[in-house]
């Protein structure tokens, strides 16, 4: 487990490196506390550990503290907990353990979606930061990870915004959730990690391929990666780069119609019809998917099929009415929209 600069130092690690620096500059975190998600898989113990050493060899003033999250939905939840906090120990750096308190009696994951699962995660992650006056939290998603998830969105029929896959960078509650390896494939980290003699956690459950991403993964990516090559893999990449560049130009777009809409405190908003429906039909309803989130309304339940509906509000020539996902209702009255959320 190599813990000074010169032994960390090579052509791989410098290569990784280089691509973290493309998107997170050096100069925007080697002098700021950050929280590292680790969950001691691969991805995230070889995260943390390059993210220690490039703090150093920038002479950065910058702290990390280790956040693992224990789901204690598995046999070796503990085990892995301990890996992680040892880790932590090793380094000299603070940990913090964020626990799920369950009711399964037999330590599997039946009952607990992914979903669910990851929203914990990202809840005690925030909690955490928030706590401790963090500005980033980094965590270890891959290239691998980017491509389930734009193949994952892709077969359940989403949009153009769900396949621009993770985003490099979030902002929630005040802090920026980076993805510094989201460029950089899982194979890589594992050599990279294999070169530094450095440990890390298998878990089990990712081969229980009942989960569609374990069953993407393990089943289907690898098929069509013999099939097709890496063509496939870069075939994907290049859509989700493309999908965020488009839905960048849709973003300056819509913040040029956000003034026509009206959010009051009750969480009303009052859309003035005249002054966008004579926008292209993919416009109007970017501008009505991003106003949902600014007026804090929920999303779940809002598919393609409710987008088109009520955007068809907007060109309507008839008073109409929508209840929609939420209890957010949509209400056509003369020449304005009026979304309010009961």
């Amino acid at each position: 487990m190599p813990q000074n600069q010169q032994s960390f130092q090579s052509e791989r690690f410098e290569r990784i490196a280089a691509r973290i620096f493309v998107n997170w500059p050096a100069d925007q975190w080697t002098n700021s506390d950050l929280i590292v998600a680790v969950s001691g898989g691969p991805d995230s113990v070889a995260l943390f550990c390059i993210l220690w050493h490039l703090i150093r060899i920038a002479d950065g003033k910058g702290t990390i503290t280790i956040v693992h999250c224990n789901h204690h939905t598995r046999a070796q939840s503990d085990s892995d907990a301990v890996f992680v906090r040892d880790l932590a120990q090793h380094y000299q750096v603070e940990y913090r353990q964020c626990d799920r308190t369950t009711d399964s009696r037999d330590g599997d994951l039946v009952g607990y979606s992914e979903e669910s699962l990851r929203d914990f995660r990202y809840q005690a992650l925030l909690s955490v930061g928030c706590e401790l006056g963090i500005r980033y939290i980094a965590t270890g998603h891959s290239a691998d990870d980017q491509i389930e998830t734009v193949l994952f969105r892709l077969l359940r029929g989403t949009g153009l915004g769900g396949l621009q896959g993770i985003p490099h960078l979030r902002i929630a509650k005040g802090v920026s959730i980076v993805r510094p390896l989201l460029t950089t494939r899982r194979a890589e980290i594992i050599e990279l990690l294999n070169e530094w003699e450095q440990p890390f956690c298998l878990d089990d459950s990712n081969n229980d391929n009942s989960y569609t991403r374990n069953f993407l993964r393990n089943e289907i990516i690898p098929k069509l990666a013999d099939r097709f090559g890496k063509q496939f893999d870069n075939s994907i990449l290049k859509l989700s780069r493309q999908a965020s560049d488009q839905v960048e130009l849709l973003d300056q777009l819509t913040d040029q119609l956000v003034r026509n809409f009206e959010i009051d405190s009750e969480r009303t908003v009052s859309i003035d019809r005249a002054k966008v429906r004579e926008l292209h039909p993919l416009l109007i309803r970017h501008a009505l998917n991003r106003i949902w989130g600014i007026a804090q309304f929920p999303q779940q339940g809002m598919n393609r099929e409710k987008w088109m509906l009520l955007s068809s509000l907007i060109t309507s020539t008839e008073p109409r009415s929508l209840q929609l996902p939420g209890n957010v209702s949509a209400i056509v009255t003369g020449n304005r929209l009026i979304l309010e959320r009961s």
